[in-house]
């Protein structure tokens, strides 16, 4: 392949790449097929910057693969791309290594969790007081507070910030409303 033309295929390789992480940050419905997509282009990239980044863009990628999975419920395969991600990233501490040893280690399973305590809690994770959840979902401001108290008491956990951080580090912490009741 030519310089230009392999200039090209890598810029189009980059596009790809960037809009199937968008989708899975976003939560996109297509994130899955748009993941499975780029495998091909990511190659390219990897190729292509190997020597630098080839490891921690193959973690970009499994970390995207890992938070697809687990929104999807498939839990052993998000555990396994975040298990990938966390060996990838072992010579990089810090945040993204963090999220990937959290996730491949599942020690705390959103299964525990009631739809509508995942619907709670993805809204605590926005902020939000017990009085606005209650306004967003319809119920009482006691409802909500006997939620995020079960939530706490099922996930070990003592603050609303920590509910937060384990949403955030599951990919729990989408738009997507858990239940319809």
């Amino acid at each position: 392949m030519e310089e230009e033309e392999w200039g090209v295929h890598l810029g189009r390789s980059f596009s790809a790449l960037a809009a199937a992480l968008l989708a899975e940050r976003v939560g996109a419905p297509d994130a899955a097929d748009r993941l499975a997509a780029i495998d091909d282009s990511a190659q390219v990239i990897v190729q292509s910057t190997k020597a630098t980044f080839g490891a921690l863009l193959d973690a970009e990628v499994a970390m995207a693969h890992a938070r697809v999975a687990l929104r999807a419920g498939r839990r052993d395969e998000g555990r396994g791309h975040a298990r990938q991600a966390a060996e990838l990233l072992g010579r990089w501490p810090g945040r993204r290594r963090d999220e990937a040893l959290a996730l491949a280690a599942d020690e705390v399973c959103s299964d525990e969790l009631t739809g509508r305590e995942i619907d709670v809690a993805r809204l605590v994770a926005r902020g939000m007081t017990n009085g606005q959840i209650a306004e967003e979902l319809f119920i009482a401001r006691k409802t909500v507070s006997t939620h995020v108290s079960n939530i706490l008491m099922k996930l070990d956990m003592s603050s609303r910030t920590e509910i937060a951080t384990w949403m955030v580090r599951s990919g729990l912490a989408t738009d997507e409303p858990a239940s319809s009741s």
